[in-house]
């Protein structure tokens, strides 16, 4: 079940991705993400060919903030963290992105 006011997002094989919210569905991508983190008002999602995406839900708006689609990625409030093979482990924080680590890790979770 989904709160009053929440969001819910879903992928729909052949359809793309869509938003529900206070009882309406609405279409955000014909495209359908390999993986989606939404830590709070910003969700990344990765699209194999295309990059790595954050979309702002009240505005609707997708921007593009990688063109490499990391192997992992966890995100906790607006910044996100990516795995990038054989570039290491980055924090993105809605202006740029930054190394972090060298080494990318095997596995990872963040918490607020």
């Amino acid at each position: 079940m989904v709160a009053s006011g929440a969001s819910l997002f879903a992928n729909f094989a052949g359809y793309g991705l869509y938003k529900y919210r206070n009882g309406a569905w609405t279409q955000i991508n014909t495209v359908i993400p390999d993986s989606i983190q939404v830590p709070g008002p910003v969700m990344y999602a990765n699209f194999a060919g295309y990059g790595l995406y954050k979309y702002i839900s009240p505005t609707s708006t997708w921007t593009r903030i990688n063109s490499v689609v990391p192997d992992s990625m966890v995100a906790s409030g607006t910044t996100a963290y990516a795995n990038f093979a054989g570039y290491g482990l980055y924090k993105y924080d809605g202006t740029g992105w930054t190394q972090i680590n060298p080494v990318a890790p095997d596995s990872m979770f963040a918490r607020p």
